[in-house]
């Protein structure tokens, strides 16, 4: 799951340089690598056996302090 991982991420960083260098829109593209790119992690945080919610949840505490402005009115 890892390698699928890197490599949809890898799929959707070309697309994001494409656009910025061509100066075009590939949105709808882009938002079919993004959910590639969702579908594997959830895919990943299975395979390893914790939850991705629970893990993101716990993430946003820690960045709620270290960044209160950015992240502080997260509920």
């Amino acid at each position: 799951c890892a390698l699928g991982l890197a490599g949809e991420v890898g799929e959707l960083a070309n697309l994001a340089k494409k656009e910025w260098r061509d100066g075009v829109d590939l949105l709808p593209e882009l938002r079919l690598e993004a959910a590639d790119v969702f579908i594997y992690l959830i895919l990943y945080a299975r395979a390893r056996g914790f939850s991705l919610e629970k893990a993101v949840w716990d993430k946003l505490e820690i960045l709620k302090v270290r960044h209160p402005n950015w992240f502080g009115e997260i509920q």
